[in-house]
């Protein structure tokens, strides 16, 4: 399952195929599987306790942590879900402070484009090292 991780969420993305019945608003009460015989399989030998019972077990756990509900929404039959993390961005501003220049502008530089590739991140430190502020 892909993932990705923001500096306030992560959001993980499945392909889904599911039932008519089920939808972004009843995930938690409709339980279905996209392959019964497998789920049957993980219930049989105790694996998981019953069937559906991860989105329900998201839920518990974020509010057992003091999180907000997992978000989902439904896009070209992708699931995507997106758990926040509970850190928020102005919280940190003391500690942003207190980068130096050049780290300053690598967090500033990340986000305005937070899919940067290695190859960039790796160009965007040469830079900087070779011009420093």
């Amino acid at each position: 399952m892909p993932r990705q991780f923001k500096n306030n969420k992560t959001d993980y993305h499945k392909c889904r195929h599911a039932s008519r019945l089920q939808h972004l608003n009843n995930l938690r009460q409709i339980h279905f599987s996209r392959n019964p015989k497998i789920a049957a399989f993980l219930h049989e030998y105790d694996y998981v306790q019953e069937f559906g019972e991860g989105v329900d077990r998201m839920y518990k756990e974020t509010e057992k942590a003091g999180l907000s509900a997992p978000e989902y929404k439904d896009v070209a039959f992708m699931l995507h879900a997106a758990i926040r993390n509970g850190i928020n961005v102005v919280d940190n501003h003391a500690a942003i402070i207190k980068l130096s220049a050049t780290e300053q502008e690598i967090l500033d530089h990340l986000q305005n484009s937070p899919t940067l590739s290695a190859k960039e991140f790796a160009a965007l430190l040469h830079t900087l090292q070779n011009n420093p502020t």
